[in-house]
């Protein structure tokens, strides 16, 4: 019955009980079930809770042990960042872009980190761009930032 504790995390991690959930899923990993699913939800969980290193190392376990799986790379992207490590960050996303062109969402967290690495000598590096968090994309650029996906590129006049 381990899957009870993997369920059980997913639920409190709905919840918003991010320190309940993490230790759902250790639970989960100490069963010996799915490594790949318990490094992901349990670094998941690290990252929600602002701890941005323990979410790097578990999801980096979880994209070794099952290297075809978007969102371990996407949110092993994002905790990288969050760690100030952009270039790896890029690395992790564009791996993530290549596994799933399609979600848009990893295209948001590819160009803050772009935009991070950049700007990385800057104190503000980790900022992210005004909606980066919103469901609907950018459909025009401000203060010279590129166009995120969806928007109009200007014309090359």
């Amino acid at each position: 019955m381990p899957e009870a504790f993997l369920y059980l995390g997913r639920a409190r991690y709905a919840l918003g009980e991010q320190g309940r959930a993490i230790e759902a899923f250790r639970r989960y990993l100490r069963e010996g079930s799915d490594a790949a699913a318990g490094f992901f939800f349990l670094g998941r969980s690290y990252l929600a809770c602002g701890r941005a290193a323990e979410a790097a190392r578990y999801l980096r376990k979880s994209a070794q042990a099952d290297p075809g799986k978007a969102p371990s790379w996407a949110f092993l992207g994002a905790s990288l960042l969050k760690l100030r490590k952009t270039k790896a960050a890029v690395h992790c996303l564009e791996k993530a872009i290549a596994l799933s062109p399609q979600d848009k969402n990893i295209y948001r967290g590819y160009l803050n980190a772009l935009y991070a690495r950049g700007s990385a000598s800057s104190p503000t590096a980790t900022r992210t761009w005004p909606g980066s968090c919103s469901a609907s994309p950018s459909t025009t650029a401000s203060k010279g930032r590129p166009y995120a996906y969806g928007g109009q590129r200007p014309s090359a006049s």
